[in-house]
C-alpha cells in the first residue's frame, strides 16, 4: 500500500508559553496511520512530551536559530499530544495524518539553513532509492508577513501555514508544509514564493517510502543531513 497523507492541519500559540496542546488531523483516522507534527520555535528550547506513544524523530536548525522538533506517533498508540517547552516561546506547527498501514523505518531527512527571498528546502536523496515516497517540505523562520513563504516551490501541492501573529517581530514564528507524492530517486524542490524580504530560515525536506518498501529493505542513512528517523 503506497504511503499517502490524508489529512493535514496547522496551530500556533497566541503567547509565549512553555506548554502547546496539539490538535492532531484525526478525522477518520484508521489504527496504524502515521502522525508527524513539526513544531517551529523562533529561539533555543528543549521541546518535548509526556503524552503516550509520541517520539522525537529529531530537531533542526541550530545554525539558523529558528528551531524544528518532529514528533512521530502511530493512531492507537497515541490519541493527543501536549508539547511542552523548556523556555517560554512562542510556536507553530504543522501536522499531517498519513495513510498506508506503517510498520516504521526509513524516513529521510535533509536539512538546510539560510538568509534570502527564496527560502529553499534541501535536495534530499534518500537511501532506499528509486521508490515511492510521500514527499513533504518545511519552511520555518520568524517576523510573519515579512519572511514567510505565501506560496510552494512549482509542482507542489497542499501548501499550508501557520503564525503566531503579523506584528513582524522576531519573537514570532511561522511554519508552511507542502507535499508530493511520487516515484522518484530524489528531489530538488524549488524555492518558496511570496517572501517580502530576506530573513533567516530552517527549511526541512522529508521523504517517507511505501510500507512494503521497508518490510523488504530497512537500510539507515548514515549522512549527516539525512537520518533514519522512525
Amino acid at each position: 500500500m503506497t504511503i499517502a497523507v490524508a489529512q493535514r492541519s496547522t496551530g500556533n500559540t497566541s503567547s509565549a508559553g512553555t506548554s502547546y496542546s496539539v490538535t492532531l488531523p484525526n478525522t477518520s483516522a484508521n489504527t496504524g496511520d502515521l502522525y508527524l507534527v513539526f513544531v517551529t520555535t523562533p529561539s533555543a528550547a528543549t521541546l518535548s512530551t509526556s503524552s503516550a506513544g509520541w517520539s522525537i524523530a529529531g530537531t533542526w536548525g541550530a545554525a539558523s536559530g529558528i528551531y524544528i522538533t518532529l514528533f512521530t506517533g502511530e493512531q492507537g498508540p497515541v490519541s493527543s499530544l501536549t508539547v511542552t517547552s523548556s523556555a517560554s516561546v512562542q510556536a507553530a506547527w504543522a501536522s499531517l495524518r498519513l495513510t498506508g498501514a506503517w510498520p516504521g523505518g526509513g524516513i529521510a531527512v535533509a536539512s538546510a539553513t539560510g538568509s534570502s527571498t527564496s527560502p529553499t528546502s534541501p535536495a534530499l536523496t534518500p537511501p532506499l532509492g528509486n521508490i515511492s515516497y510521500q514527499w513533504l517540505i518545511i519552511d520555518a523562520g520568524t517576523r510573519p508577513t515579512f519572511y514567510d513563504p505565501t506560496g510552494a516551490p512549482s509542482g507542489w501541492s497542499n501548501y499550508q501555514s501557520a503564525n503566531t501573529g503579523t506584528s513582524g517581530v522576531t519573537t514570532d514564528a511561522f511554519i508552511a508544509s507542502a507535499e508530493l507524492n511520487a516515484i522518484a530517486s530524489s528531489q530538488t524542490p524549488g524555492a518558496w514564493t511570496g517572501v517580502t524580504f530576506a530573513g533567516t530560515y530552517t527549511a526541512l525536506t522529508v521523504a517517507i517510502p511505501s510500507p512494503t518498501i521497508i518490510h523488504q529493505d530497512n537500510r539507515l542513512s548514515t549522512s549527516v543531513t539525512r537520518s533514519n528517523l522512525y
